[in-house]
C-alpha cells in the first residue's frame, strides 16, 4: 500500500512539474525589452514591484512593433477601476509564462491632443481598437496587445465580459478564469 501511495505521489509531482514547465518554456526573446527598467506599479493595490513589468511609452511600443520585436504591451492606469481588476490577472499569467509586459501608464503620456505618438499609435493599431460614441477609434483601458514580427497576434480590450467593476465589485473566480483563458491564447502565440 505504501508503494502505491508513494508511486502516486511521485506521479503527481512529476505531472505538476511537467505542466509548470510547459508555459515557462517558450521561444520568447526580446533583448530591448529585457533591458528596460521596471515600471512603477505601486498604485495597483496588493501588487509588489515585479521585474516582468517594464516601463514603456506609446513611442517605445511603436518602435518595438515597427522593428518586428516580440512583445506584450498593456495600456492602463491605477486610477482605472477596470485596470485594477484586470492587471493583476495579466501579471499572474505573464509570470506563468515568464514573458515581460511593457506597461504604458496612461497617466504619464502627454495629453492625446498634443501627443503625436498617440495619433501614430491610433493609425498603426487602428484595426485593433474600439470606437467611441462619436465613431472615432480610441484606446479603451485596459488594453493589451500581443505582437511579434510586426503583426498583432491577439489583443484584449477591457476586463471580463459583461463586467462592470463599479456595479459588480471584484471579479468572480469564473470571470478571472475566463480572462485567463483569453490571455493564455495571447501568451501562447507570442511565446512560439
Amino acid at each position: 500500500m505504501r508503494k502505491i501511495i508513494l508511486g502516486l505521489c511521485c506521479l503527481l509531482v512529476l505531472t505538476a512539474c511537467e505542466k509548470g514547465q510547459l508555459k515557462s518554456e517558450n521561444n520568447y526573446e526580446n533583448p530591448t525589452i529585457a533591458e528596460l527598467p521596471m515600471a512603477d506599479i505601486s498604485g495597483y493595490r496588493n501588487l509588489k514591484a515585479n521585474p516582468l513589468v517594464k516601463k514603456g511609452s506609446l513611442r517605445l511600443v511603436l518602435d518595438i512593433y515597427q522593428e518586428g520585436g516580440a512583445m506584450v504591451f498593456y495600456v492602463g492606469m491605477s486610477s482605472c477601476v477596470n485596470c485594477l481588476e484586470f492587471f493583476p490577472v495579466l501579471l499572474e499569467v505573464a509570470t506563468e509564462y515568464n514573458i515581460p509586459v511593457v506597461y504604458v501608464d496612461a497617466r504619464l503620456e502627454p495629453h492625446p491632443e498634443t501627443n503625436p505618438d498617440y495619433f501614430e499609435f491610433l493609425q498603426v493599431f487602428s484595426d485593433f481598437l474600439d470606437v467611441d460614441e462619436e465613431g472615432n477609434k480610441d484606446i479603451f483601458m485596459p488594453y493589451t496587445v500581443f505582437a511579434k514580427d510586426g503583426k498583432v497576434l491577439a489583443y484584449y480590450i477591457g476586463g471580463a465580459e459583461n463586467y462592470d467593476p463599479i456595479a459588480d465589485g471584484p471579479m468572480s473566480e469564473k470571470q478571472i478564469k475566463s480572462v485567463k483563458k483569453d490571455l493564455y491564447k495571447g501568451f501562447d502565440k507570442v511565446g512560439k
